[in-house]
């Protein structure tokens, strides 16, 4: 018997960050839930999440109830269903090395500077954890990166938006039911808009 898969989608939960370009993991989490029906529930202190069975597998939705710096709180509360090394562990979370509507499917390697990401490394013991790297873009040179990930999307990029979330949910079901290999191999290329 498989544990169960745990998707955490990486985001601030208050209201003000909602639509903001580091919300971007939380959001595709939420629009999976939406699509299988889900409601999420205050789990625990730190989380909410939604319980589903997915293409036959035990799948557990979260999102944090605390700050996406301190996400590693939120998944602790779960560490007993989590395998060693942590391949039943999932995250979603924006990287402004990829271009919107873009994404990546990456077993093991770094945080690339995100502080949600670096605070999971740590809390796991362990990079050997799949990470679903959403892109937001870059800033420009006058821009700082704290500024621009906090910043809600434009109005002109949501298309992008809306493509990189359909893409992380399909991508997303198709590591569940054919596994994170055949995910990367489907979904690991640049999209094109």
């Amino acid at each position: 018997m498989h544990p169960p898969l745990i998707i955490f989608g990486l985001g601030n939960p208050w209201s003000a960050y909602a639509n903001t370009r580091h919300n971007l993991g939380a959001r595709a989490v939420s629009a999976l839930a939406a699509r299988h029906g889900l409601v999420f529930d205050q789990l625990m202190a730190d989380s909410h999440g939604a319980w589903a069975r997915i293409s036959g597998r035990d799948v557990l939705l979260l999102r944090s109830n605390v700050d996406i710096n301190a996400s590693d709180r939120a998944l602790g509360a779960y560490a007993p269903l989590i395998e060693r090394p942590p391949r039943n562990v999932w995250v979603l979370h924006d990287d402004i090395a990829l271009m919107l509507g873009t994404i990546r499917i990456v077993v093991n390697g770094g945080a690339g500077g995100h502080r949600g990401v670096e605070a999971l490394l740590m809390s796991l013991g362990s990079a050997d954890f799949v990470k679903f790297k959403l892109g937001i873009g870059r800033p420009s040179r006058l821009e700082r990166i704290y500024d621009y990930v906090f910043e809600p999307f434009g109005s002109d990029e949501m298309e992008g938006v809306d493509a990189a979330v359909g893409e992380a949910i399909d991508a997303m079901e198709c590591a569940i039911e054919f596994g994170v290999d055949a995910a990367q191999t489907r979904h690991n290329r640049k999209r094109h808009s």
